[in-house]
């Protein structure tokens, strides 16, 4: 009893097949040309079969031929195109307008275009979608014999990736199509795989421009305390990285020698650690010493990733810690020295002698309560912005006095004042110059004692 096996045989060719090209595509190199692997192993699925690959460009909108298959295949339509058909664009905006109205669900089985010798549906030309003149679509036809195209999406998860397509001659049928269909859900699966991992890298080679381009030192640090990646900075400002110090320890005795204020540092570290939560930056600030044997005061930021890793970013604050040491001893020479001027107000104001403080103008800016009521005024509102020479008569006098004063002399002398009624009197008066520590003049200081009141009114 004799038993026809071609189909078993068949069955098992394809199935070998499929478990064949599963672990290529697994392992395929990322440098590797998969379009050229996927029509390459369309033509071994399907012999004397002519095979092309569209990629689906999102950002541009088209289609791009990436690879084409078949004996002889390339070089006729490089000579036929005037141009090698890998790298010809394609509008892709037209595939899902009318008449065509494709989707990747459409798109996602494998569809027949019977093209000779009449079209069934759309001829070559509108396949191409009009980027192929219609005497060079009829030339390709007529040169390989092609009856008919088989095509399908290249998709996964309504996410559109290509067309695969295979021009079989006239009288040819698809054989192997479930076998086809199932090559093709294998490399739409790959092609997703790659894009995703294709992302990653791109994302991962932004992520490093961009803390590599960071005015920060940063270094990412796993849950084992082993450095993952240091920036550019974080070398510049230390001068150590992961090959002088793989771990945190190991770091931590590099910049911090002193093994008492190591210890101190590492247990703010862990307690810092033990109180916070994911994604809460946990400021310190530490003296480290850097290779170059110079001491810094580093502000470091740690902060931990959901994964656990610990994202550090160090700024050196030396200049602005030593600028805070500065401005203290400012203040604190501000406050003294504001003291020492309250004294010394207090002391003006509660003397008995009159005493006005003079700008470098000769103008009143400040009079004590023995001079107000000398000049007869309620207020030192009344007196402040007047120039000096108002109460006295003549102003030349005063006049003279401040000019005195403002260029480095002192006088003592006699003059009338004038009061606030009218009433005039013989005063004794002190103008000494106020001089700053860089020598200048910064005004004069009157002191002024009364003498006899006359009233003019009588």
């Amino acid at each position: 009893m004799l038993e026809d096996i071609t189909e078993r045989k068949r069955y098992i060719r394809n199935t070998m097949f499929l478990a064949r090209t599963a672990m290529d595509l697994v392992d395929l190199p990322p440098v590797d040309d998969i379009y050229q692997y996927i029509v390459d192993r369309l033509t071994e699925l399907v012999p004397g079969a002519r095979t092309y690959l569209f990629a689906h460009d999102e950002v541009d909108r088209q289609f791009v031929v990436r690879a084409v298959a078949g004996e002889g295949f390339r070089e006729g339509l490089t000579e036929l195109l005037g141009r090698d058909p890998v790298g010809l664009p394609l509008p892709v905006a037209r595939a899902f307008d009318a008449p065509y109205y494709q989707t990747p669900h459409v798109m996602r089985g494998m569809q027949e275009f019977v093209l000779r010798p009449e079209p069934a549906s759309w001829p070559f030309y509108d396949l191409c979608f009009g980027a192929i003149p219609e005497g060079v679509c009829e030339a390709i036809l007529s040169r390989y014999n092609i009856g008919t195209l088989w095509a399908a999406g290249l998709v996964w998860r309504e996410q559109l990736f290509g067309i695969a397509g295979i021009f079989l001659e006239q009288g040819e049928d698809l054989e192997n199509r479930e076998t086809v269909e199932s090559f093709i859900r294998q490399v739409s699966i790959a092609l997703a795989r790659r894009q995703i991992e294709e992302r990653f890298r791109l994302s991962g080679e932004r992520f490093r421009g961009m803390v590599d381009s960071s005015p920060f030192a940063v270094a990412l640090i796993d849950h084992g305390g082993r450095f993952v990646y240091v920036n550019r900075k974080f070398v510049e400002v230390f001068g150590y990285g992961p090959e002088d110090a793989p771990t945190c320890s190991e770091w931590f005795r590099l910049v911090f020698p002193d093994a008492g204020y190591r210890q101190e540092a590492v247990k703010a570290w862990r307690l810092d650690l033990e109180r916070s939560v994911a994604g809460q930056v946990r400021p310190r600030a530490f003296t480290v010493r850097c290779r170059d044997g110079s001491r810094k005061v580093i502000l470091f930021r740690p902060v931990t990733l959901p994964d656990g890793t610990q994202y550090l970013t160090c700024e050196d604050i030396t200049e602005e810690a030593r600028t805070y040491r500065l401005l203290l001893a400012d203040i604190a020479d501000l406050r003294r020295r504001e003291h020492e001027m309250l004294l010394k107000d207090r002391a003006i104001a509660s003397t008995g002698r009159a005493v006005a403080l003079l700008d470098p103008d000769g103008v009143v800016t400040y009079a004590n309560q023995a001079y107000l009521a000398l000049w007869g005024y309620r207020t030192a509102a009344d007196v402040q912005g007047s120039h000096f020479s108002r109460f006295w008569e003549p102003p030349d006098g005063a006049r003279e006095v401040v000019r005195a004063a403002l260029e480095g002399k002192v006088w003592h002398g006699k003059l009338t004042g004038i009061r606030s009624g009218g009433e005039t009197f013989r005063a004794d008066l002190l103008g000494t110059p106020i001089i700053g520590r860089d020598g200048r003049v910064l005004g004069m200081m009157a002191a002024v004692t009364a003498g006899r009141v006359k009233d003019e009114r009588s």
